[in-house]
C-alpha cells in the first residue's frame, strides 16, 4: 500500500527544480552491508528489495533505490543503526557481507551541500532526525521520502545524503530507473 504524500511534496518538487542547475556527475565507490543471502550482482545494484519495503529516501512500493555509504565504516554504522532502531542485537548481525559497488552517475544532487539545501529549503538536521520509519509504519510519506520521490521524478539518477547513523559520514542513493546509457553501477568483484 502507498503512504499518504508528504503535504509538503508540491513545495518539495519546486525545490528540486531550483536545484536542477546544480546536479552534477558522480564517480566512486560506494560500500553495501548485507546478508549472504542477498551478497549477489543482481540483488546488490536492483534496489527491488528497498522498493518492495522503502527506506529513507524512498517510500514503500514505488520505485527501486541502491543504498551505499561513501566508506565501509559508515556501512556498518548504518546497519548498525538500524538494528538498535529495532532494538535487535548487534551480534546477531554479525553474518553480514561487505560489498563494493562501482558507481557512475551524470545526474546526482549533493544534498551534503549547503548551496543545494537552502534551494530545497530544507535543513540537513531536519533530513537526519526525522523519524522515517514511525511515519512509513503510520502510512505517511516522510520528508526524506518525498525528497527522494521528487529527485526520481525530476530524472536525478542518485543522491549524496547525509548519514543519520555516523556525524559526518555520506550516503549514495542510486535510482536505477534513471540511468543514463552512459552510467553505470556494478559489483566490484574481489579477486585473489
Amino acid at each position: 500500500m502507498r503512504p499518504i504524500p508528504h503535504p509538503d511534496f508540491e513545495k518539495i518538487t519546486r525545490g528540486v527544480r531550483r536545484a536542477l542547475p546544480l546536479v552534477s556527475f558522480w564517480s566512486g565507490t560506494i560500500y553495501r552491508s548485507t546478508t549472504e543471502r542477498y551478497a549477489n550482482s543482481q540483488d546488490l545494484v536492483s534496489g527491488e528489495g528497498a522498493k518492495i519495503t522503502g527506506a529513507r529516501w524512498n517510500p514503500p512500493g514505488q520505485f527501486p533505490a541502491i543504498y551505499g555509504s561513501l566508506t565501509p565504516e559508515i556501512a556498518m554504522a548504518e546497519t548498525l543503526e538500524h538494528a538498535r532502531y529495532y532494538g535487535v542485537r548487534p551480534w546477531t548481525l554479525m553474518r553480514r557481507v561487505f560489498c563494493a559497488v562501482e558507481v557512475e552517475l551524470s545526474r546526482v544532487l549533493d544534498l551534503t551541500s549547503g548551496e543545494v539545501r537552502r534551494r530545497l529549503l530544507v535543513s540537513q538536521s531536519r533530513m537526519v532526525a526525522e523519524d522515517w520509519r514511525r511515519q512509513t509504519d503510520a502510512g505517511k510519506e516522510a520528508l526524506t521520502q518525498a525528497i527522494g520521490r521528487a529527485a526520481f521524478s525530476a530524472g536525478i539518477e542518485g543522491l549524496l545524503v547525509p548519514s543519520a547513523a555516523l556525524r559526518g559520514g555520506t550516503n549514495m542513493v542510486v535510482f536505477p530507473p534513471n540511468l543514463e546509457p552512459q552510467s553505470r553501477v556494478r559489483e566490484v568483484k574481489a579477486t585473489s
